[in-house]
Formats: structure tokens, C-alpha cells, sequence
């Protein structure tokens, strides 16, 4: 599916200590027709031939009048 991948890591401190803990690592925008659920296991492939990028599906899907949202947390490669 065609999707855009904006990455703009959200953090959270516990009572302003760190490390801070990383709540999304971003957020992926794609199509009303297309639905995501939580705990999916969703692969960007980038531009030119770039090695793919593995990520898991954080929160509920957001419905938007023009495209649904979905956060995102990146998945450890091993």
C-alpha cells in the first residue's frame, strides 16, 4: 500500500527522570481503504532500494477525513 512514514519519536519521562522511554518512533499515514490493528508487524519498504524498515503497530488506528494514522514503534533487527 502506498504510505508515508513521518518520524518524529515521541518521549515520556517518569517524574522527570531519565532515560526517558520512547513512546511511538513514528507515525505512519495511509489510505482510508486500508486498516492497521494494533500489534501489526508492518514493513516499509523506502526509496531506491533501501533496506526495509520493521516496525510494530503502538494504539489504535486514527480515521482522518482524508487518511488514517497509525503510531509506530520500531521492532529490534536481530
Amino acid at each position: 500500500m502506498q504510505c508515508r512514514l513521518c518520524i518524529s519519536p515521541k518521549t515520556a519521562l517518569e517524574k522527570g527522570v531519565l532515560p526517558a522511554e520512547i513512546i511511538y518512533d513514528a507515525i505512519l499515514l495511509f489510505s482510508k481503504e486500508d486498516s492497521i490493528v494494533p500489534g501489526s508487524v508492518i514493513e516499509v519498504q523506502q526509496k531506491f532500494g533501501k533496506v526495509p524498515l520493521l516496525f510494530e503497530s503502538v494504539g489504535e488506528m486514527v480515521c482522518y477525513s482524508t487518511h488514517n494514522e497509525i503510531a509506530l514503534k520500531r521492532k529490534t533487527i536481530t
